[in-house]
């Protein structure tokens, strides 16, 4: 029996592996049209041979194999290293037919890359196969398979061959990158946000950046970028989401920096965003981008001939100078010109691209060399510039003789001291010439006096400069000359520190005088430095302002020094002293002191308001007392305690008072509860600067309310009386009992007597006399001579005493009447003299008024 199968062999003949079977791994063959035969039909079938053999080789002529049209697509795609191809064999012949089938890879070019083989035997007569090939390690890219029969194989036809070729792509995988560095290209935009055209990018343009993604995979790819500018401290960004990238292209992605960009280096830097392949070293890009300046003014100049043998030391002449602007951009600034230490002329200059204009001005003939340069805008480094023009004529030539610098005086300096600097300079040219030296101090210039020098005379050159401000500096110096020339220096620097102005520190001692003759002492502190001349004046002051008694110009040494004046017999208020400085800046600190001088004892009076509020209280009442508090002489502020204690001593009340600094009063009220008794005396305390000020009045009190059922104590009347009785009875013997004392002149009771008058002591006898300040009126004893205080403006006079021939203050007051005035202020009403024409405080509102102001009425 023969079974329905076939035989495979690989790489060996049939012969010697005949009988065996072998399943090949890379090739799988289905056999069509052949099922298992069962015993009993073998026979039919070897007799179905016998007759079926004959008749193929009578049609084919032999065993024949070849593929069949199904085999395999023109085109193949795989992912992976490996390809897998089924094909078709097909026993067209007289079969069985045993067949190689040889398949391998090779390059589109034909060169063969690999080969196997694999053998398929006992293929029946007009059967067909299905053979899987399996092709390993395919390269990636486009390769080309091949498949061939050779063996039991059969001719080529229109629909079967036995051999062919098909392409095989394998897919390179996922491998996106940036493109190299020098692939990103930067280009400048303008304002409009388009691009400028220019190969160059320059200050003030936008910016553009062009950065290439190369897929180099068989993959599409969808991702991000993100690029970012750096530029002084300037960072930008520009991300580009949802880029795509098709397999085996490249794109490139634009990111626009419209904010303009500044002259010199930017930085770049381009990252991919989102998965890129194994590959991540193409992932990130930096660089940089060179911008150049902006478009600028190129400027070029030509100096007018002249004839320097025209031209005489000293003597005006007449230089010009023709300016061109070949640049791409306008000039809009000045021109300077200067022989390198004198600025010679200064003018603004405009100049349109492609445009020119002409400078002229005049100089003093002079061996010098003359440069132009420009100011206010910034030229393009193409342009032929700054220009210069040197003139050689016959003319004086200085030459610096000694030091090669500026000898500096007068150091250390301060802030507002003055510096002198000299330098001895030499004449060595043909000519007399003259010359001055400067030097300056930031925009601060000093010019010294022009010194004439003759044809090979030496002479000293000298300036003075004052330091208006505090710190270190270099100090600018140089010689200038308007008909002479220099060799060697002349010009530099000196470095110069000025130190901080110093100070004078004022103080006065406590004064050391007497009511006769006053002595000040002053004491001066002066910083460390130089001595310094000060001005200082003492005086004093009446209150319009100071009047100075000394007045001196005095050596301060630094350090300490004490200063006297005495002040003889004052008349004023205060003592002042003040110093200023001569020829220098002094410093911050007290320039100027004053104290007040000494005066009398501080007084102080009290009085007690005789009319109580409510006016005749009743014991246990809240009553309020008011006491009204004077003070005159040197006054006090400081705070003081007011008490009111009854008869006993015990203490009502207790309040601090505010002390005031001026001469005048004030009044306090207390409230009290109110004692008993019909007449309560109540004293007030006034402790005031170490003082007690004491007053007191007696008040009557309204008798309280008895009740209506209390029984009259008759018993204690009658007993009373009899004792009243007694008394006067007793007092009636005794006065007329004759007396004892016996009398040359007996007196008689009916002779009248003599009414006896009250005369006060001279000392007791008190006068008015007006303040000259403002005309207040004052009382003061008729023999007292010295100085008074005036209560209301604090002014001081002399009195005198009044001779004796005049009549008494009491005399002329028996011969006043009494009037009466009303406040302007409150209306309150006054009783004065009528003699009286000085002013009055009204107790109400204590203001101060004429006694001859609203004169109401008069009595005798």
């Amino acid at each position: 029996m023969l079974p329905a199968e076939y035989l495979i062999y690989k790489n060996e003949s049939l012969g010697s592996r005949r009988g065996e079977k072998v399943k090949n791994p890379h090739l799988q063959v289905q056999i069509m049209g052949l099922g298992q035969f069962k015993p009993a039909s073998m026979a039919l079938l070897v007799l179905a041979s016998v007759l079926i053999v004959p008749f193929a080789a009578a049609s084919s002529g032999a065993a024949g194999v070849v593929l069949g049209p199904s085999t395999v697509s023109d085109y193949l795609v795989i992912e992976g290293e490996q390809a897998n191809l089924s094909i078709e064999l097909e026993e067209i012949g007289n079969g069985p037919a045993n067949v190689t089938v040889s398949y391998g890879l090779a390059t589109l070019e034909g060169a063969e890359v690999s080969r196997d083989t694999t053998t398929v035997v006992f293929l029946p007569s007009t059967t067909s196969a299905t053979v899987n090939l399996s092709f390993q390690n395919v390269p990636l890219g486009y390769s080309t398979m091949f498949v061939e029969l050779s063996g039991d194989v059969a001719s080529n036809s229109s629909t079967h061959v036995n051999a062919f070729t098909r392409t095989v792509h394998r897919l390179r995988p996922l491998s996106v990158g940036l493109g190299s560095t020098n692939s990103v290209v930067g280009s400048g935009l303008g304002a409009d946000g388009n691009l400028t055209g220019n190969q160059t990018i320059n200050e003030g343009d936008g910016l553009r950046l062009e950065v290439p993604i190369i897929n180099g995979g068989d993959v599409n790819w969808t991702g991000g970028l993100q690029i970012t500018t750096e530029q002084f401290g300037i960072i930008q960004h520009h991300n580009a989401t949802n880029v795509s990238v098709v397999s085996m292209t490249s794109t490139v992605v634009v990111g626009d920096f419209l904010d303009s960009v500044l002259e010199g280096e930017l930085v770049w830097a381009a990252q991919l965003v989102g998965a890129i392949g194994s590959d991540e070293s193409n992932r990130f890009r930096n660089g940089t981008v060179e911008v150049l300046p902006p478009p600028l003014p190129s400027l070029s100049g030509l100096f007018a001939p002249f004839n320097e043998s025209d031209l005489v030391a000293g003597q005006p002449f007449n230089l010009s100078l023709t300016v061109f602007n070949n640049g791409t951009a306008a000039f809009n600034g000045q021109i300077h010109c200067s022989d390198g230490t004198t600025e010679l002329h200064q003018s603004p200059l405009s100049l349109a691209p492609g445009g020119n204009t002409t400078v002229a001005f005049e100089l003093s003939a002079r061996p010098m060399t003359v440069v132009c340069t420009e100011a206010g805008q910034r030229i393009s480094t193409s342009s032929s510039w700054p220009i210069n023009r040197t003139v050689n004529i016959s003319s004086a030539l200085f030459v610096i003789a000694g030091a090669p610098s500026p000898s500096l005086e007068g150091g250390p300096w301060h802030q507002g001291d003055v510096l002198s600097a000299n330098l001895l300079i030499r004449n060595t040219g043909s000519l007399d010439g003259r010359l001055r030296l400067e030097v300056m101090d930031g925009s601060v210039t000093s010019a010294g006096d022009w010194v004439i020098l003759p044809s090979g005379s030496a002479g000293e050159v000298r300036v003075n400069h004052a330091f208006s401000t505090v710190g270190d500096r270099m100090l600018e110096w140089r010689l200038i000359s308007d008909n002479g020339g220099f060799t060697g220096t002349s010009n530099g620097s000196l470095p110069v520190s000025v130190l901080s102005p110093q100070s004078v520190s004022l103080s006065l001692d406590p004064i050391n005088g007497s009511s006769e003759r006053v002595v000040i002492t002053a004491t001066t502190l002066l910083d460390e430095g130089p001595a310094r001349e000060v001005r200082i004046r003492a005086g004093l002051d009446h209150g319009s302002g100071p009047v100075y008694v000394y007045d001196q110009i005095r050596l301060l040494e630094p350090g300490q020094q004490t200063h006297e004046f005495d002040l003889g017999f004052p008349d004023g208020e205060r003592v002042v002293v003040r110093v200023s400085p001569v020829g220098w800046s002094i410093g911050p600190g007290p320039l100027s002191v004053s104290t007040s001088l000494p005066e009398a004892v501080t007084t102080y009076r009290m009085t007690m308001d005789p009319v109580l509020s409510p006016i005749r209280p009743v014991a246990g009442d809240e009553v309020t007392l008011t006491l009204l508090l004077e003070q005159s002489g040197s006054f006090q502020d400081s705070t003081s305690t007011l008490r009111l204690l009854d008869a006993y001593g015990q203490e009502l009340s207790n309040i601090s008072v505010d002390g005031w600094s001026t001469s005048g009063s004030m009044t306090e009220s207390l409230v009290v509860d109110w004692p008993s008794g019909n007449n309560v005396l109540i004293r007030a305390h006034w402790d005031v600067n170490g003082q007690v000020i004491t007053a007191q009045e007696s008040y009557m009190s309204s008798p309280p309310t008895g009740d209506e059922g209390a029984s009259i104590p008759w018993a204690s009347l009658l007993w009373g009386s009899v004792l009243g009785g007694v008394l006067i009875a007793v007092l009636r013997v005794v006065a007329r009992r004759p007396s004892s004392t016996s009398s040359s002149t007996p007196l008689s009771s009916t002779s009248p007597r003599e009414p006896t008058t009250s005369v006060p002591s001279s000392t007791d006898e008190k006068r008015n006399v007006t303040c000259p300040a403002c005309e207040r009126g004052l009382r003061v004893p008729t023999t007292y001579s010295g100085s008074v205080g005036c209560p209301d403006c604090s002014h001081k006079f002399s009195v005198e005493p009044e001779p004796t021939g005049s009549p008494s203050a009491a005399a002329i007051a028996t011969e006043d009447i009494k009037i009466t005035v009303h406040c302007p202020a409150c209306d309150q009403s006054l009783r004065v003299p009528s003699s009286y024409t000085g002013s009055v405080r009204c107790p109400a509102c204590t203001k101060v008024f004429k006694s001859t102001e609203r004169v109401d009425e008069q009595e005798s």
